[in-house]
């Protein structure tokens, strides 16, 4: 489950088996007193428990977000974003020439629709 990232080992390590594992992520700017964030348990075996989505993959995971991020930020009224993922191979998979064929194509349709939509989206 760990992989080398700048130098640096990440990855999710699984509980030992008389704990559940909440894992959190968080997102805070100061300025405007405004936060986001989400939250999932998994149990020893690393099966899911709780959160907002109880089954897929991480890159299904990674590709609601982004989808349910950039309509929090198109119904604003926003047309410039700034975007950035942890999930590289979303990224590169949103090339339109890729999606067509893609296992989650309509995920991916929906995001490139929205980042279409947008008059400015830099995603990284």
């Amino acid at each position: 489950m760990d992989s080398a990232h700048g130098g640096m080992k990440v990855g999710w390590r699984l509980p030992s088996s008389e704990f559940l594992k909440l894992n959190v992520e968080g997102s805070y700017w100061a300025e405007g007193d405004q936060m986001g964030g989400g939250r999932s348990i998994r149990d020893a075996a690393g099966k899911w428990i709780l959160g907002s989505v109880n089954h897929g993959s991480a890159f299904i995971a990674e590709s609601l977000a982004l989808r349910d991020g950039l309509h929090m930020a198109w119904n604003p009224g926003t047309r410039r974003l700034l975007c950035e993922s942890d999930c590289k191979v979303l990224v590169d998979t949103l090339k339109p020439s890729l999606i067509a064929h893609h296992a989650q194509a309509g995920i991916l349709h929906e995001i490139r629709d929205l980042l279409d939509r947008q008059c400015r989206v830099d995603l990284s």
